[in-house]
């Protein structure tokens, strides 16, 4: 299916070319529903607001000792 995509293309059938990759791309299953990744799945709200709470203090400037 790839090279008949290529063959469109060197015709200059673009859009069916794109038409067919996008074929492609379903089947191989690289497109669809679920292509938003959730990056905090399984993190509960105190999980979040340590990893916050550590990022914030990395960002503190350090204190100067007297």
């Amino acid at each position: 299916m790839i090279i008949l995509a290529e063959k469109l293309m060197h015709e200059g059938e673009h859009e069916k070319a794109g038409n067919l990759l996008e074929k492609i791309c379903k089947i191989e299953g690289w497109t669809g529903v679920d292509t938003n990744v959730n990056i905090f799945a399984g993190l509960t709200m105190k999980d979040i607001q340590d990893a916050k709470a550590r990022i914030l203090a990395s960002k503190q400037p350090p204190q100067l000792e007297n």
